[in-house]
């Protein structure tokens, strides 16, 4: 590395840390004094309150890294403005696009860490703070009641009277499906074809399932099949086929599938949505298991997805609306360079916010919801530099 790039990164990265520390410490204040009734109420103790201090910390990095980003920005190139260091640079040969060189690569990797903290830290620090708050333990908090899951792609309707997220067990768990009569042997509920038409509706209802190896096994099981026929199916209750134990590979729902669902539909905004935390695995296999469907939820799910995956380049994005302004040299020109960057990504924030809520309500794609902040500033920001060269 060269020398002009250490000098760069050591004066962009020692106002960043500051900006970090100073943004962490101040919402983390904030989030304790609107925390403290519910720590008091449940004895949480100084011990408590370090840890849902800690638990919250990654949810709120995420949410102060941009701004922290530009701040230091634009404090480090207005330093090198009224010290003429650009000018001496530009006079020196050195390309534009190679002064800002050390810029973006802090850009792209700050992006790395906050999608990393976004899919591992950001969830399971969320549930752990609000675990403390709630005075629970993460054990017998993940435990979810009255679950309705289905799975629209192949069929299956889940009711589960609780759910143990740890132990991946079910209590009073029961799931209907569709089988083909033609398909029938002495064996009870043979695996047919996905996606095949007509056929017998079988419902099995347990006192338990748990989650071994590659499927589900459920003890004390019943087997209610109500035949097709070409009237219809059958309206009389069927006679249940009792197992001590059953395993049936056709129920292949996943707990992964049903801790996302459990998960996502308790959505009531997009607002709940975010708070989540969910990773993408998470919400794709939601969507896997809902694909085709078109609802308020599925929008809502869908933006969350895409913004998920836009979230990382807001960095670049915030690098390339600032570089331009605050790059112009002379003295003059700094402070003005720097009023104009803060307004332009207030703007590109206001615009990410909108956006978002048109997608999630519908009004507009996910998809471009999501990406369309990131394109129209990244696209002005790469092209005014560009006039700088």
């Amino acid at each position: 590395m060269r020398l002009l790039d250490r000098y760069l990164l050591r004066e962009l990265l020692v106002p960043l840390f500051f900006c970090l520390a100073g943004g962490l410490a101040f919402y983390m204040t904030f989030d304790l004094f609107s925390s403290m009734n519910d720590l008091r109420r449940h004895e949480a103790g100084v011990g408590g309150i370090l840890l849902y201090s800690l638990a919250k910390a990654p949810e709120l990095l995420v949410m102060i890294l941009p701004p922290a980003l530009l701040l230091a920005l634009l404090y480090a190139i207005s330093s090198h403005s009224r010290h003429n260091e650009l000018v001496a640079m530009r006079a020196a040969g050195i390309n534009i696009w190679r002064i800002c060189a050390p810029y973006l690569l802090v850009a792209v990797t700050l992006g790395g860490i906050l999608f990393y903290l976004n899919e591992e830290w950001a969830p399971a620090g969320e549930r752990l703070a609000r675990s403390i708050r709630k005075g629970r333990k993460i054990e017998t908090e993940q435990v979810f009641e009255n679950i309705n899951f289905i799975n629209a792609v192949d069929g299956r309707v889940w009711n589960i009277g609780k759910y143990h997220v740890k132990e991946k067990r079910m209590e009073s768990p029961s799931v209907e499906f569709t089988r083909r009569s033609e398909f029938d042997t002495p064996e009870p509920l043979a695996i047919v074809e996905r996606g095949q038409p007509r056929g017998d509706t079988v419902k099995v209802m347990a006192e338990s399932a748990e989650w071994v190896s590659d499927g589900w096994l459920f003890k004390n099981a019943q087997v209610f099949t109500y035949y097709y026929t070409e009237e219809g199916l059958e309206s009389s209750l069927p006679v249940p086929e009792k197992y001590p134990e059953l395993t049936l590979a056709q129920i292949d729902d996943t707990p992964e599938e049903i801790e996302s669902e459990v998960f996502i539909s308790t959505f009531d905004s997009f607002k709940s949505a975010r708070r989540a935390h969910l990773s993408l695995s998470q919400i794709r296999l939601y969507l896997g298991s809902h694909a085709g469907a078109d609802n308020p939820l599925i929008r809502r799910v869908k933006t969350l997805y895409y913004s998920r995956m836009a979230s990382p380049f807001t960095c670049l994005v915030v690098v390339l609306v600032a570089l331009p302004f605050s790059l112009r040299g002379g003295r003059r020109n700094v402070f003005v360079g720097v009023a104009s960057s803060i307004v332009i990504c207030f703007c590109f924030f206001l615009l990410n916010e909108v956006s978002l809520a048109l997608g999630a309500g519908g009004y507009i794609s996910p998809w471009l919801s999501a990406w369309l902040p990131n394109l129209l500033f990244g696209v002005g920001g790469f092209t005014a530099v560009r006039k700088l060269v």
